[in-house]
């Protein structure tokens, strides 16, 4: 079943409305995910209007959007400051994902329809032709986008929040590791394709599989000396039981 009236342009659409901030938001995002700006940086709205040729106005509107994301955190007269994200934290971001989107996915094997399935290829089809760009935060952008519209098939409404915040927590850490350059050669093209069919087939364990090796393989890529110096390894299986 097609799925149709689902837009690239609408999917990655700015959650925050305007000519002026929503270009602003774009570039200021990305600029946090990849690094450009850290904690050490702090920003005021003044340096940002003057850098971004709009009003002190816009640049308040686009700090508080990014600071509902928890990218930002504002401090009164002291400025705005890029949270900090250690990498004990990225690791415990890391175990809860797996277990979120792994008890997830066992549900919506059972619940998982025609129309969704077509929904969830488009998306997963608008990744791999992102990945034909080079492009890093489209990328990471509708990775995200994807596991959340996999994980509302679960019917666990309440968790989606805590999800929303894991994986984009995720993917910045990543990201900034290595300023948004993904060695793409080394990462699968399309690594949505197997969950999917396993999950057209209703086979919730393989589907897990999968998913679970497919979140490990973009931490790995980005951060394996971070699992090498916590777990003394970078082989998926034995990650993935300890990660458990």
């Amino acid at each position: 079943m097609p799925c149709t009236g689902l837009t690239l342009e609408a999917l990655l659409a700015p959650p925050i409305a305007g000519k002026k901030a929503a270009p602003v938001y774009t570039e200021l995002k990305r600029r946090i995910m990849i690094g450009l700006l850290t904690h050490e940086s702090p920003i005021t709205e003044q340096s940002l209007a003057q850098d971004f040729a709009c009003s002190q106005g816009t640049i308040r509107e686009v700090l508080l959007c990014l600071e509902r994301e928890e990218l930002v955190e504002r401090l009164g007269y002291q400025g705005t400051y890029i949270t900090r994200l250690s990498e004990q934290e990225a690791l415990t971001f890391l175990r809860l994902r797996l277990a979120l989107e792994g008890s997830a996915i066992r549900q919506s094997a059972a619940q998982v329809t025609c129309e969704k399935m077509a929904r969830l290829r488009k998306i997963a089809g608008f990744y791999a032709d992102s990945r034909g760009v080079e492009d890093s935060i489209i990328s990471a952008e509708l990775d995200r986008l994807f596991h959340q519209e996999l994980f509302t098939l679960s019917g666990m409404p309440a968790l989606m929040p805590t999800l929303k915040r894991t994986l984009l927590q995720l993917h910045r850490f990543t990201l900034t590791r290595h300023r948004g350059h993904v060695m793409w050669g080394d990462l699968a093209r399309d690594p949505h394709k197997p969950i999917l069919d396993a999950l057209e087939r209703r086979d919730g364990e393989e589907a897990q599989e999968h998913l679970s090796r497919h979140i490990l393989a973009f931490f790995t890529q980005f951060a394996s000396d971070v699992l090498y110096d916590e777990f003394g390894s970078t082989d998926a299986t034995e990650l993935l039981r300890k990660l458990a």
